[in-house]
């Protein structure tokens, strides 16, 4: 008989496992202008900021983890938001490059 914490240790691998595979696609939408790999790298991170949210009511961690995934699902909105508006193309890129602004 396998111990339950073995079997819980294995849906928490294959959980992180799937996790890695949709941010790589996430990463991949992002550098091909994709957004419907970037709406899976962020439905992604909503299924993990549940998870935070389902182990702080087992363990009683702090809200810490949630925002941390906060943090997270904000670039990729943003990131969705300038996709779908046409300020992030492949053929004006170079253009909004050239423009942006950095805070240093």
């Amino acid at each position: 008989m396998i111990p339950h914490g073995v079997i819980i240790d294995v849906q928490f691998c294959v959980l992180q496992f799937v996790y890695i595979f949709a941010f790589g696609l996430g990463i991949l939408g992002a550098m091909n202008y994709n957004d419907s790999f970037v709406v899976v790298a962020l439905v992604s991170q909503g299924f993990n900021l549940n998870f935070v949210v389902f182990c702080q009511e087992i363990w009683g961690h702090g809200w810490v983890g949630i925002v941390v995934n906060a943090f997270f699902v904000y670039p990729h909105v943003t990131l969705l938001k300038e996709l779908n508006n046409g300020i992030l193309a492949p053929n004006n890129y170079g253009y909004v490059k050239k423009t942006q602004q950095y805070f240093y």
